[in-house]
């Protein structure tokens, strides 16, 4: 801002500080100097005004109800008494006692005591489920996914059915929410709130009652067929794993034919819908039609389809798994406010807002018997090809139109804005996009990247994370600076009179002439999920033409106020996406990796945002007077430089509550030859940092650390590695290159045993082979010196091409219950000791008994001993860091959240 500041004003020179040369009498000066003091103080009251309105309205919640409230009320109190019982089991990994058998335990407990209160006119079914499978997944470059007796706790809720027909076929809505957790936290957000939620929302719906009053679930002849599913999944953090199991294999599965899953990102606020359909437009219609609470936009989506994220939920497996549709439509709502904490310890229940809770659980029981009760559940008709275009607005009331009708508005926008820029003078409309529009959009979008440059090269990395609103001062400032700046010079450079209406015309006509041009695409293929947020902003200029055409409006009408009144629809749209954004980007930054600088990525989010949302409000720069100016430049620069001084020198990058993130892994490795006999080891702590930061601040507070190396590794480049030959707990080796390995003596834990029978049949040679040791392992398949021939194998139906990034085949399994539990019986009866005692009960605490993995690989016919490089590795995650590491652990500051645990790694030739 500081840049701009230099560049476009020079209070040396009154004349063109004033932008008014060659004006006339002193007498005219006056009037306009006057004139210009009222504008600017109507100017900036509506922006401060409306940028207060839409913080206000993002941030609201409703209050929470309490365990008191009526019992046909959604009550945010008894869901936080659900909350807090599961909560209180631990950390609950796929494979631990907590997540297999306490949890699991006690939703059956509370779905059956429901099942023997219900409606008499409804029944509800309880069981539980242990599906075994596997498959394959492009996440993070393509890997292997493979599950063994996962579980999923299942309810369904259906007209009572006097005929006891078994065969009988109920049109299902399914509604789910999954209860493991990540490593290392107890995941009270991530996605324990929803499945309290499904426990009080079952309560409600399984007594036969609605948010609207007087009507009762399926008691209507089309729908009194139909049924809601509730699936509570114990495997999602394993990627997915349980959804997969019940989608593929459940008998219930068929029957669905819609789907609201709930998800988490962060520990409360709005929760927002990030996937919506494919098609079915008649899911978006009611959405829009019963929830008070709405929060939906095509950004969202558009980000969270698009695959730029390193992230995915369970909606996509449900959604293209189905068994018998082409895919699965439905809803994917998230919660991606406070985001600091999502997968760290500090994601426990004092971080949880009972108002993001009764607000997620009013929308969601308005959901429900709408979805359950909509003909279109069965029967969608023509609208199961059909995609609205949807939109809240404040959160209090929805716009949405088909998409017939949004490539008729596009049509119209496209064709009235280019009219009006045609009979006005479009010359003009092209030169001015050349000389302002592009000019102005391109500094606006470069100097917050520049800034955020420049703060990398300082070394002021991620200095806004633990205060998010510098981030809101430092990045927005420049870019509209920068567009002010433009439009500023243009004035002086043209000797452009203040009062001189024509260059606002121009302003607003060279934007509008790129919005035009950014619009006809969209209208040409027809999308229209975006295109609100292009068309809104030529509402100036047609209402301009109309007025001046038809209603006979003078010309010096159209003053700046009167374009920024026209453009307040744009602003509300643009600003909200702009909270949502940033909202979800800055937290995201903590956990991305350290490929990307986080200062260019929020830069350039907010220099894109930011500058579109200027172009056409900042035509007010011009009506500026020179000491207004002043006053604005050198404030900005002022509070830019205090707040970046105070972010690097004074305010700290983390928090308790906004911590850096470490992985900490306690290794042994073990290398052997084509005969099976060990001919290396060695051992060590792993530590990765999750962000972009590095490890500089936590060494410094742990000596220890100083020791370690980095190990730099290009596993494309280097044949006899196999991934690294590190113990990766998901395929992210490219995200993370800012590892250090500290030699130290081997954790306690069991290595795996490894068996493996070679057996030659008719058209290849199999390798079948057990494996035990902890729930979760991985195996990685690799080849000496050629890339891996595998013909086929037991994981999924078909064989990947190897990875990119490694040559190799990256296949995870996990496995839920252990081989004792077979029937319901076991599951029902399996001992868990539970002396009352208040805090974590089941915390990390593994069954008895090894897990084993049994799997075979088929390459080629006769291919010689020891031509196949495979690496199994184990995760022990109830084992952390122990003697000295431990002691080592406890220096670290509070504001560094670790997740710790202790990995086996073997690579063999076979």
């Amino acid at each position: 801002i500081s840049t701009v500041s230099v560049l476009y004003w020079n209070p040396g020179k009154k004349e063109e500080a004033n932008f008014s040369m060659h004006t006339g009498a002193d007498c005219g000066k006056e009037r306009r100097k006057v004139k210009g003091t009222v504008e600017e103080k109507t100017l900036l009251a509506l922006h401060v005004l409306l940028i207060l309105v839409v913080v206000w309205f993002h941030d609201w919640l409703p209050e929470p109800k309490g365990v008191d409230a009526p019992k046909d009320e959604f009550s945010a109190g008894r869901s936080v008494e659900h909350l807090s019982n599961i909560v209180g089991t631990g950390v609950r990994t796929v494979g631990s006692k907590a997540n297999e058998i306490a949890v699991p335990q006690y939703l059956l407990k509370e779905l059956r005591k429901l099942a023997r209160n219900v409606d008499t006119e409804l029944e509800l079914d309880v069981e539980v489920q242990w599906p075994s499978g596997g498959f394959t997944t492009p996440f993070l470059g393509t890997f292997v996914n493979t599950y063994s007796k996962v579980t999923n706790v299942i309810a369904r809720l259906r007209r009572r059915d006097e005929s006891q027909n078994s065969t009988k076929t109920y049109p299902s809505l399914l509604v789910s929410a999954h209860y493991d957790s990540a490593l290392g936290t107890v995941g009270a957000s991530d996605d324990c709130v929803n499945i309290a939620s499904m426990l009080e929302l079952v309560r409600l719906l399984s007594s036969n009652i609605t948010p609207q009053k007087g009507q009762k679930l399926f008691s209507e002849p089309h729908n009194r067929g139909n049924a809601i599913i509730f699936n509570f999944n114990g495997a999602e953090e394993t990627n997915w794993q349980a959804a997969h199991g019940f989608i593929t294999q459940h008998r219930w599965a068929s029957d669905i034919r819609a789907m609201i899953n709930l998800e988490a990102s962060g520990t409360g606020g709005r929760e927002i819908v990030i996937q919506n359909g494919p098609a079915n437009a008649w899911i978006s219609r009611e959405y829009a039609r019963v929830v008070p609470f709405p929060h939906i936009h095509g950004v969202a989506q558009m980000i969270f389809q698009s695959g730029v994220l390193p992230a995915q939920t369970d909606f996509q497996t449900y959604r293209d798994n189905h068994p018998t549709l082409d895919q699965l439509p439905g809803m994917d709502l998230a919660v991606i406010a406070g985001g600091y904490v999502y997968h760290t310890p500090q994601d426990d229940f004092s971080h949880i807002d009972p108002k993001h809770i009764q607000r997620l659980g009013e929308n969601v029981f308005s959901m429900i018997p709408a979805f359950a009760n909509s003909k279109h559940l069965a029967s969608p008709g023509s609208l199961q090809y059909e995609a609205d275009t949807t939109f809240d607005v404040f959160g209090i009331f929805i716009v949405s139109y088909s998409s017939m009708t949004g490539n008729i508005i596009n049509v119209l926008m496209v064709t009235a804005a280019a009219y009006s820029l045609y009979v006005t003078d479009g010359y003009e409309a092209v030169t001015s996009m050349k000389q302002l529009t592009l000019p102005a959009l391109g500094l606006g979008i470069v100097s917050p990247v520049a800034v955020g440059v420049i703060l990398t090269l300082l070394g002021a990395n991620m200095s806004w994370y633990s205060n998010s609103w510098i981030a809101h001062i430092i990045f927005p400032l420049p870019a509209i600076a920068s567009v002010c700046g433009v439009y500023i010079n243009y004035a002086k450079s043209h000797h452009i009179k203040v009062s001189d209406v024509g260059l606002k015309h121009r302003i607003v006509s060279g934007a509008s002439l790129l919005f035009v041009i950014l619009l006809l695409p969209m209208t040409l293929c027809r999308h229209t999920l975006c295109s609100f947020m292009i068309f809104l902003w030529l509402i100036p200029v047609i209402v301009r033409t109309l007025c001046r055409r038809v209603l006979g409006i003078a010309e010096s009408f159209f003053t700046a106020p009167v374009y920024i009144v026209l453009s307040i629809p744009a602003m509300i749209v643009w600003w909200h996406v702009y909270l949502t954004v940033l909202g979800f980007f800055l937290p995201l930054t903590g956990r991305i990796g350290n490929q990307v600088p986080p200062n260019v990525i929020v830069g350039l989010l907010s220099g894109i945002i930011v500058s579109f949302l200027a172009l056409i409000p900042m035509c007010e720069a011009i009506v500026w007077s020179a000491s207004t100016l002043r006053v604005i430049m050198r404030s900005s620069s002022a509070l830019m430089a205090v707040t970046l001084a105070c972010s690097i020198l004074w305010l700290p990058v983390y928090t308790n509550d906004r911590p850096k993130r470490l992985f900490m892994q306690h290794i042994q490795r073990f290398w052997h030859d084509s005969t099976g006999s060990q001919v290396k080891q060695d051992s060590g702590l792993w530590i990765n940092p999750m962000d972009y930061a590095g490890l500089a601040s936590v060494t410094s507070e742990w000596p220890t650390l100083k020791q370690a190396k980095p190990e730099p590794c290009n596993p494309t480049n280097n044949k006899n590695v196999l991934y690294c030959d590190k113990p990766w707990y998901f395929p992210v080796q490219e995200m993370l290159s800012g590892g250090v390995w500290l030699p130290i003596e081997a954790p306690q834990v069991d290595k795996i045993k490894f068996d493996v029978t070679r057996k030659e049949t008719e058209d290849a040679t199999r390798l079948s082979v057990t494996a035990t040791g902890p729930a979760q392992m991985t195996l990685i398949i690799g080849q000496a010196d050629k890339n891996p021939k595998v013909l086929g194998w037991s994981f999924a139906n078909r064989v990947l091409p190897p990875r990119k990034d490694c040559n190799c085949h990256f296949v995870f399994h996990a496995q839920g219950v252990p081989n004792s539990v077979v029937t319901e019986s076991d599951f029902d009866s399996f001992p868990l000791t539970d002396d009352g005692r208040t805090g974590l009960r089941y915390n990390y605490e593994p069954f008895p008994e090894p897990f084993t993995w049994e799997f075979y690989i088929d390459i080629p016919k006769g291919s010689p001993q020891g031509d196949l490089n495979i690496a199994i590795y184990g995760h022990y995650l109830d084992k952390s860091l122990s003697g000295e590491l431990a002691s080592g652990r406890l220096t670290l500051p509070t504001w560094v959240s670790d997740l710790s645990w202790s990995s086996t790694w073997s690579s063999y030739k076979i």
